[in-house]
C-alpha cells in the first residue's frame, strides 16, 4: 500500500484537523464533501458539485455536522473496520494529493 501511495500521491499533511490540514484543504475534495455529494438524494450535476465545493472552500462556518459526528465516532468506526476479514491494518492519514491530477 505504501508503494502505491508513494507512486500516486503527495502527502500534504500527516494528520487531519491540524492547522496545516485546514490551510491545504482548500481546492481539494475532502471525505466529508465527497460523502455529501455521493449521498445526495437529489441528482447532483457538475455545476452543483462545483457550487458545493466552492462553498466548502470559502465558508467561514464551523465544521459541518458530518465531520463532528465522525470525529466523535472515529475510534468506533476504526474498530468496526477491524471486524472485516479483508482488513489487516488501518492507518490514519491527513491530506493526500494526486500526482497525476493535482
Amino acid at each position: 500500500m505504501e508503494y502505491v501511495l508513494d507512486r500516486n500521491v503527495y502527502t500534504l499533511t500527516d494528520m487531519q484537523r491540524t492547522a496545516e490540514w485546514f490551510l491545504f484543504r482548500g481546492f481539494h475534495l475532502t471525505a466529508t464533501m465527497a460523502s455529501r455529494i455521493l449521498n445526495s438524494t437529489a441528482e447532483v450535476k457538475e455545476g452543483r458539485i462545483l457550487q458545493m465545493l466552492v462553498r466548502s472552500w470559502f465558508s467561514r462556518s464551523r465544521s459541518p455536522e458530518e465531520m463532528r459526528i465522525c470525529t466523535k465516532n472515529e475510534d468506533a468506526i476504526l474498530a468496526a473496520f477491524h471486524n472485516y476479514s479483508i482488513v489487516t491494518d488501518l492507518f490514519k492519514c491527513g491530506l493526500l494529493e494526486s500526482k497525476k491530477v493535482p
